[in-house]
């Protein structure tokens, strides 16, 4: 089924945005040719004394968990960590940690240009979640219309804003992982199949680690969600003047040479515990509507946890500059966690599909889960 481009942009859009996007000003239509335009680099961890083998890894067009599986068969290893995942139709840099390996060649050339590595040290430990604290981003737009004055050049002027999760999240080309993720969680697997795989038949089942992605997806719907309706409520503003009482802790974001801190919300999951915050009374208002609190504890079944999640998030050191052949150059740093794509939307009314070969809603979510059971 097909439908317009337009059309699946506001649905990606209305993901993360649902009720805020309409806060954000008229921005120059602009489109990211994938994977060339983005370019994403993990900093140098700090190498502490250990067992792993460090390779800086440059990975295109293929997942962190695909580059880390192909790093470990080439080199015959036990195991290989990463401290974050970086995405999948990009070209990013980020270190791997290899832990006996058979041999350590100084580089690694994949059977394509997918995938390059670099030894840079032995015997170092291997790294916790998260333990790289900022993700380095040089990003080439191309303008729609040329609206825009070129050979200009300036700094951003975006303090803080909500820290969605991006595109990437829900299937950018296939916008309806959340669909899927819930009805998984409503024990309906076979609507669920239907929508992952449209033209295969019979009794197969959706792969454990695919199905953890999907209900995560849904778990992202209900945290955008509520974000919006926050950010809807209250504005950005007062969000960081009444930093102390919105969320339910103060946590830090940190970007080269420099440490903010901002509120935090409980992502929702089945331990989830609501305070008196005015995140919680917001993303409890959200679950009544969604009519979700019993999908909370089926979200413990497939390792699905909650945490904590920064609400806001900072560009630290970003410059935008103004090619003359009507593209534009985005550069800057973003705290680990935070998505590349939501910030530039912050600047520029993005095409997220223009990549897409094809776009595939899951026959329109089954014909909208066949007239949501006829009638």
């Amino acid at each position: 089924m097909h439908l317009p481009r337009q059309h699946i942009n506001r649905t990606l859009e209305c993901l993360w945005g649902i009720t805020d996007h309409d806060r954000l000003p008229v921005r120059p239509r602009a489109y990211i040719p994938r994977p060339e335009g983005f370019i994403v680099v993990e900093p140098r961890p700090l190498e502490i004394k250990g067992d792993y083998t460090l390779y800086l890894v440059k990975k295109k067009n293929m997942t962190t968990l695909q580059a880390a599986a192909q790093l470990k068969n080439m080199l015959g290893a036990r195991k290989v960590t990463v401290s974050g995942l970086k995405d999948k139709e990009a070209i990013a840099y980020q270190y791997m940690y290899v832990l006996d390996p058979h041999h350590t060649p100084r580089k690694i050339q994949g059977k394509d240009d997918h995938l390059e590595a670099w030894l840079v040290k032995t015997n170092i430990s291997e790294p916790w979640k998260g333990s790289h604290y900022y993700n380095i981003f040089r990003i080439l737009l191309k303008l729609e219309e040329p609206s825009i004055e070129p050979g200009r050049s300036e700094k951003d002027t975006v303090r803080y804003f909500p820290n969605y999760f991006g595109p990437q999240r829900f299937g950018t080309c296939k916008p309806d992982s959340h669909t899927s993720g819930y009805l998984i969680l409503r024990r309906k697997h076979d609507y669920a199949y239907r929508i992952e795989y449209p033209e295969t038949t019979g009794p197969r089942r959706i792969p454990g680690r695919i199905v953890k992605l999907l209900v995560q997806a849904y778990q992202s719907y209900l945290w955008n969600r509520a974000l919006s309706v926050l950010v809807k409520t209250y504005g950005i503003d007062y969000i960081v003047e009444s930093k102390e009482n919105i969320g339910d802790k103060l946590v830090g974001l940190y970007c080269p040479q420099s440490k903010i801190r901002v509120p935090a919300g409980t992502l929702p999951s089945g331990k989830i515990s609501l305070g008196e915050s005015v995140w919680s009374q917001v993303l409890g208002r959200v679950l009544d509507q969604e009519k979700a609190w019993d999908l909370l504890e089926e979200m413990e079944k497939y390792n699905v946890r909650g945490g904590i999640r920064p609400i806001l998030s900072r560009p630290c050191h970003s410059t935008i500059m103004y090619n003359r052949d009507h593209s534009v150059t985005v550069i800057f740093s973003l705290p680990r966690g935070s998505y590349a794509t939501v910030y530039l939307r912050e600047f520029f009314d993005l095409d997220w599909i223009r990549q897409c070969k094809e776009i595939r809603l899951g026959a329109w979510r089954l014909a909208t889960i066949e007239q949501q059971r006829a009638g």
